[in-house]
């Protein structure tokens, strides 16, 4: 014997149906409207200037560049190295400065770039960029002992601390910087 439907149940069953699709479709709109407007993160917008700092010499293929505000080109008193991870980018570094920037003027970002490159198939490569890393310590120790910053506000500190903030297997180069011969004292 087969089941079939009156009239009256097909009816029934589709203005359930309807009635159904109407409480998804109004849970969607209230969950838009209401619930992810109100929501507190945003995304991160930022007015960041990049300068590129010599590192190595004229055929170097990293760079390091120092992020800092569009509206303030002076050197922040606490400097920060961001170091990317396996394919990452030092533009990645803007999302992290735009938060620190938009609090506060204390910290002075600086980002490798180490073109994208791989980092995470080989030992050596972690080796080689955390020799670079090494390298920019150096620079940005230079810069806080300059004449020119000292004229801005900044005060000598032979001694300054650098902070690193590596991203994946940029916290592996970070760690394997004072393992090197290259890595300047107090850092």
């Amino acid at each position: 014997m087969k089941f079939s439907p009156t009239s009256f149940q097909k009816w029934a069953i589709l203005l359930v149906s309807i009635a159904v699709a109407l409480a998804v479709l109004f849970t969607g709109f209230y969950a838009r409207n209401v619930v992810l407007k109100s929501n507190p993160c945003q995304m991160t917008y930022s007015k960041r200037d990049k300068t590129e700092i010599p590192l190595c010499g004229k055929n170097c293929e990293y760079k390091l560049w120092k992020v800092s505000n569009s509206l303030n080109k002076k050197l922040n008193p606490q400097p920060v190295l961001y170091i990317p991870g396996h394919l990452g980018s030092a533009a990645q570094a803007r999302s992290l400065a735009s938060h620190m920037h938009n609090e506060d003027e204390y910290f002075q970002y600086f980002a490798l770039d180490f073109n994208e490159g791989y980092s995470a198939l080989h030992g050596s490569d972690i080796l080689a960029q955390a020799y670079v890393a090494n390298q920019a310590l150096h620079v940005i120790k230079n810069l806080y002992k300059s004449k020119r910053n000292l004229a801005i506000g900044l005060e000598a500190n032979s001694t300054r601390k650098i902070m690193l903030v590596g991203h994946s297997v940029g916290g592996m180069v970070a760690r394997a910087t004072p393992l090197l011969s290259n890595h300047p004292a107090c850092s």
